[in-house]
């Protein structure tokens, strides 16, 4: 089998992305991989201070303008270019300068928005479909409304793989289940819906809230309301690189992700491998993948304070028993998409684009 030549431009890094760097370089399938990607400075809630991955070799995107993205393109020669949406047009203009030139490579574009009918979308696949349909070859979703959404592009089945994004499984380990705490782990932005779960933590009695305290690790625009709504029941923790995640969602607890909007939630993905039962929201893309509502955990409706005290009071209702029932559910539930199934998702872009 050829090797190949995998150029990624990306936006922000994040620890998850990594995994799948790592499951690539080790697959044996790879001759060489670069990475283009923006910087976090300046980035509100995310703090994550990049790995190297040995064998890939990273560049920053503030460094490279239009004409220096084509030269990195016409040098590295890839085979695949995966490009993390259309935000970056510099990106694109150096693929289309490129693919002029007649330099020959497969375009991949990551999509984990999901499809809601507003206007803007409807408008914008009219765009893409005119813009950059041409352009970009496979579509690389993370679940199915990405999928339904890659359709409305113009692509059909044959050029949409799945499994963008997994969680770094080989980080987290089995959690503690009967660990009495409700655990949300991201940014402390409004719609994450952390209002409305603090709303309906306080509704609880009093002696259930002593008993299940609410822990929110991360930061964001909100810290400062969060901070001042803290009582001894509500724990604020700061942002966590990684590992310092993995060591707090092995101490156990019940996964908490409530968002009134969620493209996807690798966060939900985290909490499924550390072996927790899981509350979170219809609207968060990786309840479909990760959550199954009576069998590892609850869905709610984000942002519905009367449903979200309900769950918090049924979760904690629940035996010792059940709850480690529900971890080892969410474990088996996890596996459905691994940083090897992602990497493979990726390679077989190549050959779908070549039918």
């Amino acid at each position: 089998m050829d090797k190949r030549r995998v150029l990624f431009l990306y936006s922000r890094l994040n620890g998850f992305v990594l995994s799948t760097l790592r499951a690539l370089q080790a697959s044996g399938r790879c001759e060489r991989i670069d990475v283009v990607h923006w910087s976090n400075a300046g980035a509100i809630g995310n703090h994550y201070r990049p790995e190297g991955v040995d064998g890939v070799t990273f560049r920053r995107r503030d460094e490279l303008d239009d004409e220096g993205l084509a030269r990195l393109i016409e040098d590295v020669r890839p085979t695949t270019v995966y490009v993390s949406g259309w935000m970056d047009k510099g990106y694109l203009r150096a693929i289309r300068a490129r693919r002029r030139a007649g330099q020959a490579f497969v375009t991949v574009a990551g999509l984990d928005d999901q499809w809601r009918g507003t206007w803007r979308q409807r408008v914008g696949t009219i765009w893409f479909r005119l813009a950059y349909r041409a352009l970009i070859d496979v579509m690389w979703t993370a679940g199915p409304a990405q999928y339904h959404y890659a359709r409305r592009f113009g692509y059909p089945h044959d050029r949409i793989v799945g499994n963008l994004l997994s969680a770094d499984d080989a980080r987290f380990r089995a959690g503690d289940a009967s660990n009495r705490r409700f655990v949300y782990v991201g940014r402390f932005d409004p719609v994450k819906g952390l209002d409305a779960l603090v709303e309906a933590h306080g509704r609880l009695p009093q002696e259930t809230r002593a008993a299940w305290p609410l822990v929110l690790i991360g930061d964001g625009a909100l810290r400062g309301s969060l901070e001042a709504r803290a009582t001894p029941e509500v724990r604020i923790v700061d942002y966590l690189q990684p590992d310092g995640v993995a060591r707090e969602l092995e101490a156990g607890g019940v996964g908490m992700l409530v968002s009134r909007w969620e493209q996807w939630g690798v966060s939900l993905h985290e909490m499924a491998v550390a072996g927790l039962p899981l509350i979170a929201s219809v609207q968060a893309g990786a309840t479909s993948t990760f959550l199954i509502d009576g069998h590892n955990g609850i869905l709610v409706r984000g942002g519905d304070v009367a449903d979200l005290t309900q769950a918090l009071a049924r979760m904690a209702a629940t035996s010792d028993e059940e709850r480690a029932a529900m971890g080892r559910a969410s474990r088996e539930l996890s596996k459905r998409i691994t940083p090897q199934v992602a990497a493979a998702s990726l390679l077989s872009a190549e050959g779908l684009a070549r039918m």
